[in-house]
Formats: C-alpha cells, sequence, structure tokens
C-alpha cells in the first residue's frame, strides 16, 4: 500500500528491468526575486513553514548538487534500498539558463514532516562572478522574506577534488560567505562521486582558512558524509549502492532530524550588509565626479572675476557691478553644493566603514574579499587563454577589482582622517575611476 500511496503522486519516466524511475509531479509558484522559484510537492500550510526540516545546498556547477538532491528525496521519501523503484525530484540540471537560481523544493517526508530543499545552482558557471553575486542576492530574499531557519546547510564537493586551488577557494568562500557564528555547527560537506574510499576533498578542504574558521566555531565531530548519487538508481543493488544508501540514511535521520534549527537572521544580515556595501560602493563613484565638476566651475568663475580690469570696472560701471555680484551668487551656490556633495562622500564613506565592520563582527568569513580578487585575476588570465575574454567582461572584471580596491581604501582609513580630509584629498583618494 506505501507503494501505491507515494506512486500517486509521480509519473513515469523510465522503466528498466529491475527498477522503475518516477517523477515528482509539482506545482510552481512565482516569487518576487527573478531568481528565486518555488515548487510545491505537497500540501504546505503556514505552521509546516516553522516546522519544516529546512537543508540548504550550496557548492560549484558540476560537482553534483542536483543527482545528490535527488538520491537524498528517495531517503526523505522513506525509499528502501530493496524496493524496485526509485524517484527522481529534479529531472534538469547543469550549467545553463533554465536551472540558474534558488530553487526551493516544498515537500513532506515519509512521516508527513514537512521538508524545504534550497538548491543554489549556478555558482561558478562559465566562470561569471558578477552572476554569483546575484545568486548571493536572491538567496538574501530566501532568507529575508520565506523562511527563518534553517536546519542543515550542506557543501557539495566531487570527492576526487585534491587540489585547493583559487576556483574551489573561491567557491567555498563564496558560497560561506554569510556564515555566522549561530549556524557553524549546522554545516556538513556531502562529498559525491564517491567510490567506498575516503575522499579526498576531506583532506584538502582543511586546509582552506575560512573551513578552519568554521571548524573552529563549533562544527560537529562527524562533518562529512561521501556518497555516489547515481549507484541509488542503478538497475541492481551493488557494493556501492548499499554503502550510499547507508550514507545517505545516516546523513538524514541522524543529522538533518537531530540537528537544532537555528535562525538565519544574521545571515540575512550579512548579506543584506554585502548589497548594500554594493550599493554605496556605486555611490562613491560616482559622486567624487561631481565634485570635481563643481569644483572646476568654481574655480572658473573665480577666475573670470579675478581677471576683470580696474579699465572695465570704470567702463561698465554699474553693469558690471550686477554681472560680478550675479557671478559671485552662482559661486557661493556652487560652494553650498561642493559641501553638500563633500558631506555626502564623507557620509558613504562611514557608512562603507560601518557595514564593513558589522560583517567582520558577525559573519565568520574575513578572506573573501581577497579570495575574490585573486578569483579575479585567474578568471580574467584563463578567459584569454582560451580566447572569450571580450570587451564587456574586461570592463566587468576590471570594475569588480576597483571596487574591492576602493573598500580596502575605506577599510584603511580612520574615521577623524575622513572627517579632517579636505576636497582635493577626498578627490585624490578616490580617484581610480576619473
Amino acid at each position: 500500500m506505501r507503494k501505491e500511496i507515494i506512486l500517486s503522486k509521480f509519473e513515469e519516466l523510465e522503466k528498466r528491468e529491475n527498477l522503475t524511475i518516477y517523477k515528482y509531479s509539482n506545482k510552481e509558484r512565482q516569487s518576487n526575486h527573478n531568481l528565486v522559484y518555488q515548487y510545491f510537492y505537497d500540501e504546505f500550510n503556514t505552521s509546516d513553514y516553522d516546522n519544516a526540516y529546512i537543508i540548504l545546498f550550496l557548492g560549484k556547477v558540476g560537482d553534483g548538487k542536483s543527482t545528490a538532491i535527488n538520491a537524498l528525496f528517495n531517503i526523505i521519501k522513506g525509499i528502501k534500498l530493496e524496493d524496485n523503484y526509485r524517484l527522481i525530484l529534479i529531472k534538469n540540471s547543469g550549467c545553463n539558463e533554465i536551472n540558474e537560481g534558488v530553487h526551493l523544493y516544498y515537500l513532506k517526508d515519509y512521516n508527513n514532516k514537512p521538508v524545504i530543499i534550497i538548491n543554489c545552482q549556478g555558482y561558478g558557471c562559465k566562470n561569471r562572478i558578477k552572476y554569483d553575486d546575484m545568486l548571493n542576492d536572491a538567496l538574501k530574499y530566501v532568507f529575508s522574506n520565506i523562511i527563518n531557519h534553517i536546519n542543515t546547510i550542506c557543501f557539495i564537493s566531487n570527492s576526487h577534488n585534491n587540489r585547493l586551488d583559487i576556483s574551489t577557494r573561491y567557491i567555498f568562500s563564496h558560497t560561506t560567505n554569510f556564515f555566522t557564528e549561530n549556524i557553524c555547527e549546522n554545516f556538513i560537506i556531502l562529498s559525491t562521486f564517491a567510490n567506498g574510499d575516503a575522499p579526498e576533498f576531506i583532506d584538502t578542504i582543511k586546509y582552506e582558512e575560512n573551513f578552519r574558521n568554521i571548524q573552529k566555531n563549533g562544527m560537529d565531530e562527524k562533518w562529512w558524509f561521501a556518497f555516489d548519487s547515481k549507484s541509488v538508481f542503478d538497475n541492481d543493488i551493488n557494493k556501492l549502492t548499499k554503502y550510499s544508501f547507508s550514507q545517505l540514511n545516516e546523513f538524514y535521520e541522524e543529522k538533518v532530524k537531530k540537528m537544532k534549527s537555528k535562525s538565519i537572521k544574521k545571515c540575512a544580515e550579512v548579506l543584506e550588509a554585502r548589497n548594500q556595501i554594493n550599493v554605496q560602493i556605486n555611490l562613491l563613484i560616482d559622486t567624487p565626479k561631481i565634485l570635481l565638476i563643481l569644483k572646476s566651475e568654481e574655480s572658473k568663475i573665480g577666475q573670470t572675476i579675478k581677471n576683470i580690469t580696474e579699465y572695465e570696472a570704470k567702463k561698465f560701471g554699474n553693469k558690471l557691478k550686477n554681472y560680478i555680484e550675479n557671478k559671485i551668487q552662482e559661486q557661493n551656490e556652487i560652494k553650498e553644493k561642493i559641501s553638500n556633495i563633500r558631506n555626502q562622500i564623507i557620509s558613504i564613506i562611514i557608512k562603507l566603514k560601518l557595514l564593513s565592520q558589522k560583517i567582520q563582527d558577525i559573519a565568520i568569513n574575513n578572506t573573501y574579499l581577497k579570495i575574490k580578487d585573486e578569483y579575479i585575476d585567474f578568471v580574467r588570465d584563463r578567459m584569454r587563454e582560451i580566447g572569450k575574454y571580450d570587451t564587456e567582461q574586461e570592463i566587468e572584471l576590471k570594475k569588480m577589482k576597483e571596487n574591492i580596491k576602493i573598500l580596502k581604501e575605506v577599510n584603511d582609513l580612520r574615521e577623524d582622517e575622513v572627517l579632517n580630509m579636505d576636497d582635493s584629498q577626498l578627490i585624490k583618494k578616490f580617484n581610480i575611476y576619473f
């Protein structure tokens, strides 16, 4: 009877000799963010959101997030190793526009317990760093508007990744840059494409600085599981199928179900602060340009007044006097604008410092900007090497590097230094855009 109840919501995808594959039907609901997608497989009410096991999947494109979710889905639905059928939640995956975004899957487990799986698709796709930032913005939307807690955060990795190269470091840093101390013990690494041996990636990631920060902030002693997602769907039960079922079952029963849910309010604050930093940097890019233009106009008016000769003053009399008075008034108005713009620049700088300090206080990843800067160089060199580096991408990467540079400049300044800077110093300090 259990099989008939489960499969009533499924459509048959593939029938093999010893195994039938079914796909779960769903209702898609749009969100107010263009990169957030919601799929309802089972009925959800308001209380279900508060009581759900919420599992977040992070990682690089191609490391097996979607296939891992499909494999885990069978455990969630109570499918046994000896059953002659398997279930698929996600049919399409990979690096393409259809799959990019933050996907939320709403379902009930074998005990009718609500489960929300969050799959962040597209990190590291085609070396588009700008898109990685957009994904984090979509995740911020989810944290701020859809969910209020999390049970398990999973970083998906390929078991055979034995190099801690800049690409691996960047993806790990970028996908965990919102971590706060309170959620570190809910962090798990799921190592895919495993063959039953100890995953090479587990030894590799130990040397990543941000991982060590997570570890020392309370990460559980049993912090990784390894399996081969595809073996769950093998036609015949083999040693690897048994191993993968066992690992996935232990992960769900002993971790997801037993981990204490944690508030993601502070995580949302970190993501919002990072977003506001980008907004303020863009303002800081544009505002000194206006200051420079106004200073030039003020100087021209002053020079015009200065160049009026005694002969011209006598010759034109009151007419020239009125002209000079108008110019002085115009100059004073420009000075007032300059003062306002200067105050705006100082305000932006102080906001940036406060936002950076907030992140410093509550986020555990303090190497994010350094790694991102290195990764931009890597992407630029890589794109040039394979001949896919165009002018648009060059401008985009250059702007990213300049944004990092300007934030470093701001953070190196003391607040009293900022307040005591005159107009020329402000312009000179942030003249990388002029």
